[in-house]
């Protein structure tokens, strides 16, 4: 059964979205503009969050720009305190609690998958503090290169990840002296307001992070007026390619540098030599369907040599049937999308070995299809498809525009890093699922294509200025 917030909760979400600049306080929403959030599972009211208007958008650049003018300027040591202090806010009993309930409530995540996010919000965090180090300045007698602070920078986070996220597109940022607006999911605002929350009780300045709430019908107006503001700086992008196009195509229009981490359409080789069939198939079972594969580093094509195909298909498709962290799709429209895409590639040839073709409600069950091919539009979402040699997987699993994340699975370690340097991916998991990243390494798409570009590190949100002393 679903509850609606408390006066108190609801006052404390729209004082998220006040403006704290230099005691300049002005509540949101004078005309009370709302949205609710409901969960995918019960279908109850959750949440009720404030929708900025145009107004608070400029509200909250203007009071990044203002804090902008000394966070720039402030010693790495006072900024190692801050967030060192928020590592440890992160890892009381107190926010695991309130970040696992708000998964629940708000996306109906299972209490291993709300308890992961958690776990890798922890982790980002500190990896987040450990990059602090990399600020350096290059010195010769003529040059002294220092690495700058960009300004204000547009934060967008989608709701899969909310925590894990939410920390990565403002941790890196503002560690590194910018700014940031942050527009949170609509489909997780209070997952992802406990950053604000944490980092506000650790001292961070009035202004240096505002949250900006959006309803889903305003985002499209907002999100360019946001982008073509003159104070914003950066673009930081994280969710759909969809999505991702139509706001790196706003920060052109400006000439504003993005940050995009989009679909990832995640191949898996599987060579003949495998020892432990039932380990691999495991591994791909929980990497395709952790949150029902809504995640960007979920397994959505299984490659495979067809010397242990079969045996690896037998145990997939009895883990996949019997496999019990079903995940709610986020919206109707979701589960449409995918029932559509299975019953096209039916009709187009491929093979059905597990499928009900209906949800329950927004939980679909696992699906396998066998002989996906390019052309049918689930190539680009998931298959299983065996081959006979190395060089048919490398230019099956290479098939894609996609570069975010690969995984390869042989008893060969040579031979796992000689396809891994010829795959075009960004992250490559020798013998492991590809949900799996290193958080001193947060998953990125450095190379090209539809997964996007960018890095969390310091060359993202820094430039280098090269001053030269010219001699008497």
């Amino acid at each position: 059964m679903g509850y609606k917030l408390s006066d108190s909760q609801l006052l404390q979400l729209q004082w998220l979205i006040c403006l704290l600049a230099h005691q300049r306080c002005r509540p949101t929403c004078k005309i009370w503009r709302l949205f609710e959030v409901v969960n995918p599972v019960s279908k109850g009211l959750v949440g009720t969050a404030a929708a900025a208007s145009i107004e608070d958008c400029t509200d909250a650049i203007e009071a990044a720009a203002r804090a902008f003018q000394t966070w720039q300027f402030s010693t790495t040591a006072k900024r190692r305190a801050i967030f060192e202090k928020a590592c440890a806010l992160l890892q009381t009993a107190e926010y695991e609690k309130k970040m696992i309930a708000a998964l629940q409530d708000e996306v109906g995540a299972n209490p291993h998958a709300a308890a992961f996010n958690w776990r890798i919000t922890v982790a980002f965090a500190s990896a987040a503090l450990a990059a602090l180090g990399q600020l350096t300045t290059e010195l010769s007698p003529r040059l002294s290169i220092p690495q700058l602070t960009l300004a204000s920078a547009l934060s967008c986070c989608p709701w899969n990840l909310p925590g894990g996220l939410s920390v990565l597109t403002t941790f890196y940022p503002i560690i590194f002296g910018n700014t940031v607006v942050l527009k949170p999911s609509e489909y997780a605002p209070r997952s992802q307001a406990f950053v604000l929350d944490v980092l506000q009780a650790a001292g961070l300045p009035n202004g240096v992070l505002n949250l900006i709430p959006m309803s889903r019908d305003s985002s499209p107006q907002l999100i360019p007026h946001i982008i073509a503001h003159c104070s914003i700086r950066k673009v930081v992008f994280v969710g759909s390619g969809r999505v991702g196009r139509i706001v790196a195509m706003e920060a052109a229009k400006h000439l504003k540098p993005c940050f995009l981490e989009l679909g990832g359409k995640v191949p898996a080789i599987v060579l003949d030599d495998v020892v432990d069939v039932n380990k691999v198939a495991k591994d791909i079972v929980s990497g395709s369907f952790w949150q029902s594969g809504q995640a960007c580093i979920a397994t959505e094509r299984v490659i495979v040599q067809r010397g242990v195909s079969e045996a690896l298909l037998a145990s997939i498709c009895r883990m996949a049937k019997d496999f019990k962290f079903i995940d709610p799709l986020i919206s109707a429209g979701a589960v449409s999308n995918f029932l559509g895409m299975v019953e096209e590639a039916k009709n187009a040839g491929a093979e059905v070995l597990l499928s009900d073709f209906k949800g329950e409600g927004l939980v679909v069950r696992a699906h396998i299809m066998k002989d996906v091919r390019p052309g049918m539009r689930l190539w680009d979402e998931e298959l299983f498809g065996p081959v006979d040699t190395v060089e048919e997987a490398i230019e099956m699993a290479n098939a894609s525009d996609h570069s975010l994340m690969a995984a390869i699975w042989t008893a060969d370690a040579d031979v796992a890093k000689k396809v891994a340097t010829r795959l075009r991916s960004t992250y490559v998991n020798i013998n492991g699922s590809t949900v799996f990243c290193e958080p001193t390494h947060p998953i990125a798409s450095a190379g090209s294509g539809a997964s996007g570009f960018g890095e969390f590190n310091v060359r993202e949100f820094t430039y280098k200025q090269i001053t030269v002393t010219h001699s008497n």
